[in-house]
């Protein structure tokens, strides 16, 4: 009778562990952590992401999260995959730097130990779009900003230095909404490149909705959801049913022409916060990681930020 019990307990035992272990390679197959390497070869990337972007020990970078309140100084999108887009090797998102707008593979930026890189992603449920909005949305957001800079580097940098510390100064009167909107009234080119290129994501997010509307290929309603500055939502959301079917498309495009300028002046804390986004994936420190929620990743960063710290 104890060896029954024993050899059961036995038994037991391994079952236990064979469950532990599987859990943990499911665990290290869909959360992480991947190297870089690993993360881009396994086409986890989609056209369309967003990317979030801050850098450690970045002085602009520094003075833009503290002018927002925000923990990210920098927005881009995924713009080309080698799964989406034949004859590619790498990943490329669509920015804006002190260059003015130019497509970057992401693999430097993820490999950078000062760099922090958050992926977000509209939810599959509100999925509306396909390859051929996505290839409008890329042409809109190339056409809305060209390269105005054609200086030297080290020029570059100062003149960014100069208007990110103008942002600032005003954004502390004004508050940074005001000041974008005023600046890019002004003379766009003032704002810092991070703002132009976070407005640059949402406005080629709602155009090309806005576009697929007039093709009756979605509902007017949809373009609510590519709205990612959450106190704007409730303007996207009209009495629908005042509406006859052409009067809904006519509503859309309306919505889009009055709220363009609140669109540009979006940023990356507005990105960071959507209720029309999901938090994909963080990569920092060489590794990328699944992450459910914003506030997940931000500890991550925190806990990263407080061990360079003490070892300092």
């Amino acid at each position: 009778m104890p060896d029954r019990l024993t050899n059961l307990l036995q038994e037991r035992v391994l079952q236990a562990r064979s469950a532990l272990q599987t859990k943990q390679r499911f665990d290290e197959l869909h959360t992480g952590p991947w190297t870089v390497e690993e993360f881009l070869s396994e086409g986890r990337l989609r056209v369309g992401d967003i990317v979030l972007y801050a850098r450690f020990g970045n002085l602009l970078s520094a003075f833009v999260k503290w002018a927002t309140g925000s923990d990210f100084s920098h927005a881009g999108m995924i713009y080309y995959t080698p799964k989406q887009d034949e004859g590619l090797e790498h990943h490329f998102m669509i920015e804006a730097d002190q260059n003015g707008v130019d497509l970057s593979p992401i693999k430097p930026y993820m490999q950078d130990p000062a760099v922090v890189i958050a992926i977000l992603r509209m939810p599959d449920r509100k999925a509306w779009h396909d390859k051929q909005l996505f290839q409008e949305m890329r042409g809109r957001m190339m056409e809305t900003i060209s390269d105005a800079y054609d200086f030297r580097t080290i020029e570059r940098l100062a003149i960014e230095s100069i208007k990110t510390a103008m942002f600032g100064i005003e954004s502390l009167v004004r508050g940074s909404r005001v000041t974008i909107s005023s600046m890019r009234e002004r003379k766009p080119s003032s704002l810092p490149h991070a703002f132009i290129c976070s407005g640059l994501v949402q406005v080629g997010y709602t155009f090309a909705c806005l576009e697929a509307i007039k093709r009756n290929e979605v509902r007017p309603e949809t373009i609510k959801d590519t709205v990612f500055r959450n106190d704007l939502l409730d303007w996207f959301e009209p009495k629908w049913s005042n509406y006859t079917a052409r009067g809904k498309v006519d509503q859309a495009e309306e919505l889009y022409r009055s709220f363009v300028g609140d669109l540009e002046a979006t940023t990356p804390a507005d990105i960071a916060s959507s209720e029309n986004l999901q938090w994909q994936y963080l990569s920092i420190g060489g590794q990328v990681r699944k992450v459910s929620s914003g506030g997940e990743a931000l500890e991550i960063m925190r806990s990263r930020t407080r061990r360079l710290i003490n070892a300092a």
